[in-house]
């Protein structure tokens, strides 16, 4: 899936003389904690590649929709916000599944690369989104955080589900922020020096 190769495409970066370095995990898309890896074997890029993409189908269609629903049946039963506890659900459960697949999977693969002195920082993650995304996904994307943010907002204001209309609006006001970013980023690749 195209959105899949895009959030994994910050999990690779390439240099100048040709090197892959392999970078896991990256939180939201905006941070990674590790250092990177030295790969020199296309098919460790293949193999790693492929178990992130099997990891995130995991993650978006089996573990977040559980853990929503997990996280429904505890509020419920304590009368509180229910969609509030279903988005702080899928944020915790998807960065502890993050971490196990780190864990269980990725690690047997890396331990056997060269670590790196190198990190990724918030901007470079940024470009190298950016570069693996088209213009339609990024604008795409732009208009789905502006519609949540405007759902969340609307959530707040009418007073029908107020915690989580601030949680909506916090995590949309970042997310949209990020997407700018990224389009400022796209703008510049693409009429930056060497373009016609």
């Amino acid at each position: 899936m195209n959105i899949f190769r895009s959030m994994i495409s910050v999990n690779f970066r390439i240099n100048e003389k040709g090197e892959t370095t392999f970078f896991h995990p990256v939180f939201g898309g905006v941070w990674s904690p590790r250092k990177g890896y030295r790969i020199t074997s296309g098919e460790d890029v293949a193999m790693l590649k492929r178990y992130l993409n099997i990891s995130l189908g995991i993650l978006f269609f089996v573990v977040v929709p559980v853990a929503g629903v997990v996280a429904a049946r505890i509020s419920q039963s304590n009368e509180g916000n229910w969609l509030l506890a279903f988005l702080l659900g899928c944020v915790v459960f998807g960065g502890v599944y993050n971490l196990i697949v780190d864990r269980l999977l990725l690690r047997r693969i890396v331990r056997n690369l060269e670590p790196t002195e190198e990190r990724l920082r918030f901007s470079e993650i940024q470009r190298l989104q950016a570069e693996s995304q088209s213009w339609f996904g990024l604008i795409t994307s732009a208009l789905f955080f502006l519609f949540l943010f405007l759902a969340g907002l609307f959530g707040v204001l009418s007073g029908i589900v107020v915690e989580a209309g601030v949680f909506l609006v916090i995590m949309m006001s970042f997310a949209g922020a990020v997407v700018a970013y990224q389009i400022v980023l796209k703008r510049q690749e693409d009429t930056g020096p060497g373009r016609d």
